[in-house]
């Protein structure tokens, strides 16, 4: 059994060493036909390379290109699709709409049937379902592309978050939305699909009603990876088909099968006698007049009208590290609300532009979505969730609490060397905690007077940091953090109809000097973003202020417009805007 989990990176398992191995792992190429030469799993500048992981002892695909090997996946699907003899082709990444005109996502591969004029006449759908990852893959891939040489049998079993395949969230939580969406639509359209996926997944399922291949409108192409040792290569091998009808197979796999019922009422009432007596009576035989009752909850309404339009920020659990100029504590209320809207829940949240990530925090604490992937560009910034998220965050915690702030010991920490990570993330909280406003852009200044007359201590609650970061640690593997650029990752899960989306950008259209003030990167194409935005499957919600420039580019997309009270760092009340494609749900 191995001891590590990279079963191939590149395309190649970790211990080849051949001419064509070291050459893609030098180039970080993808041999799978992939729509670019290179691998752009995760990101184009950055990419995990890696196609599969050890499972025990199997291997398990995690990249959905890995499908593509010598697009055997195309050719067992048009044998379920056409005649024999058919002349067909494929397509990749078509986009397919309701009949609103909305993306319900992209096929991943559309084979068409032609005639010798070259006019479609059949055509199927093949949707391909990888394996997601528990854990934190990048970090166990980066060391080992250090030293391939040295490090291809590195023992990786007590290294924190150990990352393993989690077959039952890209199942019922991936795959099921999917079918759902893109599935109805097609079958509605009384066409074929496939889809391909690997036996790992596949032994998640419910057991399927099977049919013969005459009848199926849906059918379920299961590969393995099977290693080659002349070659010492894995080798996409078909283990089965399982051919079935696709309302049956849906709701098979949409429905979730109860157990022993008794068990849950057992639980319902043990939590209900652990309550206070005067918290579950009621009193009896009381009788309310109607127009008692209505004045009672109009008056209830307005006090609650009054009171709730702006958020008191310390209600909100304070998750993050930082003091964050322009920061959404304020908003995660209704954040909580935009979610617990949605039904069912999102797999995954991406928030393009983190910042301090309160947000991003707030779901995985509160497991408002499955997944969140956080995305910074800010080197500074980024040092600090790449500690926390995928490296020694207690050590960054241990080294806060025992740090003796003063003003020649914040100088001589800013100033010296800057050898690892760590010294960046814990150089980037120091400035962040003593500077105005925590500003990290140049030209910010340190605190002088500060709270109370603390000076550049008025800030620094070394014991509540430290406590902070390591309650990150216990949710981080719920979350991935991306250092790159935020419209990028939008358009790369621009496709994901069950990906939601909260974009805070900086605060820079109608000419605003607040966004080039606070934040290092502040330019930001407003336009492109909002084009963007029109182009994603999952539902989004955007914060912005309240210009006139915005609410433009908001009216010429289509998009809702909800302005929301909310109060600054100096307590002075001010408009955002919350944007969205419907904002029913916040009125």
């Amino acid at each position: 059994m191995p001891n590590h989990p990279l079963a191939e990176v590149f395309g190649f398992p970790a211990d080849n060493f051949s001419e064509r191995a070291e050459r893609h792992r030098r180039n970080r190429l993808c041999p799978y036909n992939n729509g670019v030469p290179n691998c752009t799993k995760a990101s184009a500048e950055n990419p995990i390379g890696v196609c599969s992981v050890f499972s025990g002892r199997d291997v398990v695909i995690t990249c959905p290109v890995r499908f593509r090997q010598e697009w055997i996946i195309a050719t067992d699907a048009a044998d379920f699709f056409f005649p024999p003899d058919t002349a067909w082709a494929s397509l990749t990444e078509v986009q397919l709409n309701d009949k609103n005109g909305k993306s319900a996502g992209n096929i991943d591969v559309v084979l068409v049937a032609y005639d010798e004029r070259g006019r479609i006449t059949d055509y199927g759908a093949l949707e391909v379902q990888s394996v997601y990852i528990s854990g934190n893959v990048r970090r166990p891939f980066e060391y080992y592309m250090a030293d391939p040489a040295s490090r291809h049998d590195m023992d990786w079993r007590k290294q924190r978050n150990y990352p393993r395949p989690d077959p039952l969230s890209s199942s019922r939580k991936r795959l099921a939305p999917q079918l759902i969406f893109k599935g109805g639509i097609l079958n509605g359209w009384k066409r074929k699909m496939g889809v391909a996926l690997d036996s790992t997944l596949f032994a998640t399922l419910p057991a399927l009603e099977e049919v013969e291949k005459a009848e199926a409108d849906l059918a379920w192409f299961v590969y393995d990876l099977q290693r080659e040792a002349a070659q010492n290569r894995f080798d996409l091998t078909l283990s089965k088909v399982v051919y079935t009808r696709f309302e049956p197979a849906l709701l098979k796999i949409t429905r979730a099968e109860g157990g022993d019922e008794s068990l849950f009422v057992n639980r319902l009432q043990a939590s209900l006698d652990k309550q206070r007596p005067d918290e579950i009576s009621a009193p009896e035989n009381v009788v309310i007049d109607p127009a008692v009752l209505t004045a009672m909850k109009q008056a209830a309404l307005f006090e609650a009208a009054a009171t709730a339009d702006i958020t008191n920020v310390a209600s909100v659990p304070q998750r993050s590290p930082f003091r964050y100029p322009g920061g959404k504590t304020w908003l995660v209320p209704r954040i909580r609300r935009w979610l617990r809207s949605r039904t069912p829940k999102p797999y995954k949240l991406v928030e393009p532009f983190a910042g301090g990530g309160i947000v991003s925090l707030t779901v995985a604490f509160e497991q408002l979505a499955e997944r969140v992937t956080m995305v910074e560009l800010d080197e500074q910034v980024a040092a600090v969730w790449k500690v926390l998220l995928e490296g020694d965050a207690k050590a960054l915690a241990q080294r806060i609490a025992a740090f003796d702030l003063t003003p020649q010991s914040f100088q001589a920490a800013v100033e010296g060397p800057c050898r690892t990570l760590e010294d960046k993330a814990f150089r980037t909280i120091l400035r962040n905690r003593v500077h105005h406003g925590g500003i990290l852009a140049p030209g910010s200044g340190i605190l002088k007077t500060g709270e109370n007359g603390k000076g550049i201590a008025s800030r620094w609650y070394p014991e509540t940091l430290k406590r902070r970061m390591l309650d990150i640690g216990t949710v981080s593997n719920r979350i991935r953090f991306v250092e790159g650029d935020g419209l990028e990752v939008l358009r790369a899960n621009a496709t994901c109809a069950d990906t939601v989306f909260f974009i805070d950008p900086p605060y820079t259209a109608d000419g605003k000097k607040a966004g080039s003030r606070l934040y290092t990167h502040n330019q930001l194409d407003h336009a492109e973003l909002f084009r963007t935005c029109s182009t994603l499957a999952g539902d989004f919600l955007m914060t912005y202020d309240n210009a006139e420039s915005v609410r433009k580019l908001a009216c010429e997309h289509g998009f809702d417009i909800q302005p929301i009270a909310m109060k600054n760092t100096h307590h002075a009340q001010m408009t955002e805007l919350l944007i969205s494609r419907n904002l029913d749900w916040a009125r």
